[in-house]
């Protein structure tokens, strides 16, 4: 009897220390490499593993405000649209333009909408070599797909005020 209560005791304390140890966070799907010792990540990723691993992008998520009448535009879309978002995790410019982009697309929750973000590094390479197919030069570039067509692209710096509203123009030219 003494011996089977110290099994017990010795499985719930096991049992203890095992989900002491198990992560808090979710392992990511594609985590964080080292190129020329510098951290980012490379090929297809989500944005929740960006967030996670770059404590700059939180900041920078976290000081996204977003028009309510683009998100009334976007929750309006009826055609199927895929979005190629290539960044970079290291970019400046990929940190300032891409969390207001993906921040509208959440909100909007539009199921007809589709992105899809990319990782590359400094020389704009990643490993499945959708950038070289894509011929991407500068981050962040978001290439617009309709019926596996691209029909727009806006790289680096938006033309109007911001990404989501050159994205919104993208589509209605091409209606």
């Amino acid at each position: 009897m003494r011996c089977r209560g110290m099994m017990v005791l010795l499985a719930f304390g096991l049992g203890l220390w095992t989900c002491s140890r198990s992560p808090r966070t979710p392992v990511p799907e594609n985590p964080p490499v080292r190129v020329n010792g510098e951290w980012m990540i490379l090929g297809p990723t989500r944005y929740t593993d960006i967030l996670q691993q770059f404590p700059r992008w939180q900041a920078a998520d976290r000081q996204v405000v977003i028009d309510s009448a683009d998100i009334v535009r976007l929750k309006a879309i009826r055609s199927h649209v895929d979005i190629l978002c290539f960044l970079g995790t290291w970019c400046s410019d990929s940190r300032a333009g891409v969390p207001p982009f993906v921040g509208a697309l959440e909100q909007a929750a539009n199921p007809h909408l589709k992105l899809r973000l990319i990782g590359v590094d400094r020389d704009k390479a990643d490993p499945g070599q959708m950038a070289q197919r894509y011929h991407i030069r500068r981050v962040p570039t978001f290439v617009i797909l309709k019926n596996g067509q691209e029909i727009g692209r806006m790289v680096e710096y938006p033309r109007t005020t911001s990404f989501l509203r050159d994205f919104l123009n993208i589509l209605e030219r091409n209606r």
